[in-house]
């Protein structure tokens, strides 16, 4: 489980008496990185950190009431009783479309930063395929302050692997590296082997990942579309050592293939 509880603002500043405020919950069922843990717990948070968590049986009892105010020493104590309810951190979405900037009719990143934190998503990685293209790293730049000033999760840029999403030439992945965690031309998968070559090999040095949607055109079954630009692809991740996550996987043969990269060792 993460030790540090996100306290900020709308517009991204710290909220300073959040992180002064004091937390304690308790009757609550945990899930963190190992599974599910038995019984029941109680948290204290202090300063927006987990200072510690004790089963509910070696801890006192929440007063009657759900939900308190209390004050020790100058400092606030929020108490709440979870009612045996799930207590686990908050996900991360790998794959999410804000469609901002270009296509406000559909979301913006205010209304999906809004959305996301009301289903429980504290981070959220959104795709390229923007107008204009996440091609450059100023749009990178500009949709992560634009996320900063609403303020209300982590929105992280997934840069494009070609110009405009065309598949002819490389974006300059050098430069959106420092902004974004990794590369896909989502909806089209890189026809050119040539450009995916050099993409894979960019993305290794990098150390960012490729994600590929692979579907190959002129191939009208669509299983072996999928199949064969996935097996391309596993074979230029084993040669350069890039990581590579392959999306809308449908096809056996492919999640058989990735299966046996796995075994492999092919990240």
């Amino acid at each position: 489980m993460p030790d540090r509880c996100p306290t900020r603002r709308p517009g991204g500043a710290p909220d300073e008496g959040a992180q002064a405020r004091r937390i304690r919950i308790s009757h609550a069922r945990l899930v963190d990185a190992s599974g599910a843990r038995g019984g029941l717990y109680e948290l204290h948070v202090a300063g927006g950190t987990i200072r510690e968590i004790i089963p509910q049986s070696e801890a006192g009892s929440l007063s009657p009431g759900r939900e308190r105010n209390a004050s020790a020493g100058g400092s606030q104590t929020v108490e709440i009783d979870a009612g045996g309810r799930t207590l686990l951190p908050a996900f991360i979405d790998l794959h999410a479309h804000f469609r901002d900037p270009g296509f406000p009719e559909k979301e913006t990143i205010e209304s999906g930063s809004r959305a996301a934190a009301a289903g429980g998503y504290a981070t959220v990685s959104v795709m390229a395929n923007t107008r204009p293209v996440c091609d450059r790293v100023e749009v990178a730049q500009d949709i992560v302050a634009r996320a900063r000033r609403v303020g209300l999760i982590d929105v992280i840029p997934v840069g494009a692997i070609t110009r405009r999403l065309e598949g002819r030439r490389l974006a300059d992945l050098e430069q959106l590296s420092a902004v974004v965690w990794a590369f896909s031309d989502d909806g089209r998968g890189v026809q050119s082997a040539d450009v995916a070559e050099r993409a894979f090999a960019v993305a290794a040095r990098l150390r960012r990942p490729i994600i590929e949607h692979c579907e190959t055109d002129g191939v009208e079954d669509p299983d072996l579309s999928e199949e064969r630009m996935a097996e391309r692809d596993i074979r230029l991740a084993g040669r350069f050592g890039t990581q590579l996550h392959i999306a809308h996987v449908r096809s056996p043969r492919t999640q058989a293939a990735v299966a046996r990269a796995r075994e492999q060792s092919v990240a």
